[in-house]
């Protein structure tokens, strides 16, 4: 206990605590001050990389000639080229050469799915398609077969197809959140659905089970657009 000049008490320990609390203050209002203008630079700088994405985007998409495709549920494979039109067919072609969740390399074998149908039918998509499913590379023996799928879920933002020997196919239209834009299952018990199509390749990425894993495209990966530009 002190006096102040008119003889007065002062709790000094008190007048120690309140300051210390006023400094904690300051610092808490500090940090979260710093966070929230860190926050804004992450955001800001991943706005201004988006809008760079989206620009490359519209100058590739020019170059591409079909209306049918652009506006279409296949757009994003049209414009990486894993579709194209010929003639009255649509021809969808995908090699699924990532096999396992890891560093994202192309593994030294590929699986691949093939499959056309008449463009009459690209805006709904078809109800069933004839898949040819072929498997190349470094595996102990080459295959090659053909497989009725049907059409299990269609959206704007994407549609599933699935035969009678538990494989699937989800292709997804254009979305930036997107990180792979078509996944087939080869083996799995329980059936991708319009409810999860959105989220489906997060319930397997913490997976040790090898044959649940979806086989993803590089090619269909996001890559950033500058590195689809056409050299001169």
């Amino acid at each position: 206990m002190a006096c102040d000049s008119n003889n007065n008490e002062i709790d000094i320990d008190n007048q120690e605590q309140k300051q210390d609390e006023v400094n904690l203050q300051i610092t808490q209002c500090s940090i979260k001050w710093d966070n929230f203008t860190d926050q804004l630079e992450i955001e800001s700088a991943d706005t201004d990389y988006q809008k760079e994405q989206d620009s490359l985007r519209k100058v590739l998409m020019e170059l591409k000639e079909s209306t049918a495709l652009k506006e279409s549920i296949l757009q994003e494979l049209y414009l990486r080229s894993n579709a194209e039109i010929e003639g009255d067919l649509v021809k969808v072609g995908i090699d699924f050469n990532l096999h396992g969740f890891d560093c994202g390399a192309p593994d030294c074998y590929s699986t691949s799915l093939s499959f056309s149908f008449p463009q009459s039918e690209l805006k709904q998509m078809p109800d069933k398609i004839e898949v040819t499913i072929s498997e190349t590379g470094c595996v102990d023996k080459e295959y090659n077969t053909i497989s009725k799928f049907h059409k299990k879920a269609f959206q704007k933002e994407f549609v599933i197809y699935g035969n009678n020997k538990n494989q699937y196919l989800v292709i997804y239209n254009y979305d930036p959140e997107i990180v792979d834009y078509a996944l087939f299952f080869d083996n799995l018990d329980t059936q991708p659905t319009k409810e999860n199509a959105m989220h489906v390749l997060s319930l397997f990425e913490e997976s040790e089970e090898y044959e649940d894993v979806p086989y993803r495209s590089r090619n269909l990966s996001f890559v950033e657009y500058e590195f689809m530009i056409p050299s001169k």
